[in-house]
């Protein structure tokens, strides 16, 4: 029953994406290289903490 939704906030993350990048929008260069997740980087916990 969720596996529907799940594709469906797939494909609504990516235009939501796309949406603010046409706007402009832009992200850090290195967001797919870090050693560790975007929740502990966002509460600037790294790695070895």
């Amino acid at each position: 029953m969720t596996k529907p939704f799940h594709a469906g906030q797939a494909a609504r993350a990516g235009l939501v994406a796309a949406r603010l990048a046409e706007m402009g929008f832009t992200g850090a260069d290195d967001a797919l290289e870090t050693g560790y997740s975007a929740a502990l980087a966002a509460e600037g916990i790294g790695p070895g903490v």
